[in-house]
């Protein structure tokens, strides 16, 4: 369903039109890229687009102005060279994306470490799910934790691993991993 509203352009009166995606609701603008839905003429923003099968990722690339575009977990990625998990492992650990997941899993933990509470220093951003083995999980806020440096040498040891994958505590810390991992389950990091 589309909408309008009466604007002013100088002394002159216009429409404004919009309407929201017919798929997840988000507000389209009538200057905003979109499809139609051919039946039914709703309108559908771009990631449902794509995602519904109504454009290929060269439409999306059209849209942007730039060689490629892809979807992946509900964020639109585009770029002239490579994608971010297409990058080797150095490149992704500098990317944007990286250090703004990096950064809200710190802001979630409050900056302290899970396993002794530690609160500021040296810390890391640990993948309770690994890097290497779970690249679909590389940008998941929930696969994260605030590690000390000291706390995150030693989860990597072959001892401490069972604890941060199950979150049992022998004698290595005081905090419930639960508590440093309960977040909500998705938010979306990609605005920054």
């Amino acid at each position: 369903m589309l909408y309008y509203k009466i604007v002013m352009n100088g002394d002159m009166p216009v429409r404004e039109y919009y309407g929201y995606c017919k798929f997840c609701g988000e507000y389209i603008h009538e200057c905003y890229p979109r499809e139609e839905d051919p039946e039914t003429g709703e309108w559908i923003c771009v990631k449902c687009a794509y995602l519904q099968g109504y454009w290929n990722e060269e439409d999306l690339g059209r849209v942007f102005h730039v060689k490629r575009a892809a979807v992946r977990n509900g964020i639109i990625y585009t770029t002239d060279k490579k994608f971010p998990w297409e990058k080797k492992k150095k490149q992704q650990r500098h990317s944007p994306e990286y250090v703004s997941w990096r950064t809200h899993v710190f802001e979630r933990d409050k900056y302290t470490c899970a396993i002794c509470g530690q609160v500021g220093g040296e810390l890391n951003a640990h993948h309770i799910r690994s890097f290497k083995d779970y690249p679909e999980l590389r940008l998941d806020l929930n696969n994260g934790v605030t590690l000390c440096k000291a706390c995150h040498k030693r989860v990597h040891k072959e001892k401490d691993r069972e604890w941060i994958h199950t979150g049992k505590q022998g004698n290595t810390g005081q905090r419930d991993m639960e508590q440093a991992t309960d977040v909500p389950e998705s938010v979306d990091i990609s605005s920054d």
